[in-house]
């Protein structure tokens, strides 16, 4: 659990304000179990008190989910690190996709129109329709995906997009189906590469003048080696490379794994948000 410092002297309802500020926990049971961690004796009758106090005070929004305000802007760094995954899309997905950054990407970027080409779970989607009724901010938004018939690599993409998320598979460290044209089903790293490029120009040509793409992807390790997928992304001179985002790795099957054999098998705990701007 992320803890959160001098939990003493400061009031429930503060606590439960940065609980929900960063992400840690978002619906009330959460919220109870989070608080009563922090202080012990706490009574759940006396949380929820304090959560009613808040939305009173208009400093939390309950939506109608029973989710609280998770809506709101937070600022964005080069370090960025989501423990929760929020109530958007299916948690059983494999991935380490967080509703969280969609929010924060989306507030830093401000764009009216956003493509996720990897929908996947439905994070995105979620998170915008969540949005429209949070907030009453409506993003034209489309989702694409592999499974509803769309090929990133060879199908051409129609409109023009202000944001375009691609969170690529990392090389074949998942399956994700049995599709032959699936991304994660190379087994070549030069082929998927190769792939990964030919997505790349695919997205590029359906970004807006002023639009930005924003990848996500990590580095893999098979058979004691390195592959710098981040790095080969970024040479391939698609579009211009704005910002790069160093995201925490939470919730990964390989956490806890035991790499002691190989001094060199250091634990990948990191993953990369590249923003490229369209020239």
């Amino acid at each position: 659990m992320k803890t959160i410092a001098k939990t003493d002297v400061k009031p429930i309802r503060i606590l439960i304000l940065e609980l929900v500020k960063e992400g840690i926990a978002t619906h009330t049971n959460e919220i109870v179990l989070n608080i009563q961690g922090l202080r012990r004796g706490v009574k759940p009758h006396s949380v929820r008190a304090r959560l009613s106090e808040a939305v009173l005070k208009r400093e939390l929004r309950r939506l109608k989910e029973g989710v609280y305000d998770i809506y709101r802007e937070v600022e964005i760094n080069s370090v960025v690190d989501y423990p929760q995954r929020g109530p958007w899309g299916d948690s059983q997905y494999r991935g380490n996709f967080s509703g969280f950054l969609v929010r924060d990407l989306f507030f830093q970027l401000k764009q009216k129109s956003v493509l996720d080409v990897f929908e996947g779970s439905g994070t995105t989607k979620d998170f915008f329709n969540g949005l429209k009724r949070a907030k009453e901010v409506t993003v034209d938004y489309v989702g694409l995906d592999l499974k509803k018939g769309f090929d990133v690599v060879s199908d051409k993409i129609e409109g023009k997009y202000d944001l375009i998320i691609a969170h690529f598979p990392y090389f074949n460290i998942i399956k994700y189906s049995e599709n032959a044209t699936d991304l994660s089903n190379c087994d070549d790293y030069s082929t998927f590469i190769r792939n990964i490029e030919l997505a790349m120009r695919n997205i590029h040509s359906a970004l807006a003048d002023d639009g930005t793409i924003a990848v996500v992807i990590g580095d893999v390790r098979r058979n004691g080696r390195y592959y710098a997928i981040f790095n080969d992304i970024i040479n391939m001179s698609v579009g211009v490379l704005r910002s790069v985002v160093i995201k925490k790795q939470n919730n990964c099957r390989s956490t806890g794994m035991n790499y002691r054999k190989n001094k060199y098998l250091i634990p990948i705990a990191h993953e990369y948000v590249l923003l490229f701007s369209k020239n």
